[in-house]
């Protein structure tokens, strides 16, 4: 990725260069996301952009102070895809998730953080039978900040959330 940055960075991948330093400064919070299945968004991209931000920003901790990006497993761009996709009210499509809590929306977690202080240690995402709200949950995982991911305790139904803890390493 840092030889397309430097060939293309400037015509291409511009976002990826942003300069956050003074939204940072002025207190801001930034939440981002991307699907492990996007065929348009190169996840190594936005994983690059964060490392970066880690770099720039004093490491993963002092980052984690105003930014945190969240991988969801197999979702598409735009929320598209086989894996849970339901997260976020203020993404188009119709669907929303479960609850407007910031437990279930990353908008509101994002709000709650600004708001309250509160960072998220985590999303719930949901996945609809047949994309369809009235047909119940079929699935639903937790969207964990990056370098953490979601590992099956072990036990319980693969398809409840609460089978499944955030943490760097499987333990």
């Amino acid at each position: 990725m840092v030889k397309v940055d430097a060939t293309l960075g400037s015509a291409l991948n511009g976002a990826v260069t942003g300069d956050v330093a003074k939204f940072r400064d002025r207190g801001g919070k930034l939440i981002f996301f991307q699907g492990s299945a996007d065929p348009i968004v190169p996840v190594a991209q936005t994983v690059d952009f964060y490392k970066g931000l880690m770099s720039r920003f004093g490491g993963e901790e002092k980052t984690k102070e105003f930014a945190r990006l969240f991988m969801v497993p197999g979702m598409g761009h735009c929320g598209f895809g086989t894996g849970p996709n339901r997260f976020d009210s203020a993404a188009f499509g119709g669907v929303q998730p479960p609850a407007l809590d910031s437990e279930h929306d990353i908008f509101t977690a994002l709000s709650h953080w600004v708001e309250d202080g509160v960072a998220p240690a985590q999303v719930v995402a949901t996945k609809f039978v047949g994309g369809d709200t009235s047909k119940g949950i079929e699935m639903q995982r937790p969207l964990c900040p990056y370098p953490q991911r979601a590992w099956y305790k072990g036990d319980g139904d693969t398809n409840s959330a609460a089978n499944f803890v955030c943490d760097v390493d499987r333990k």
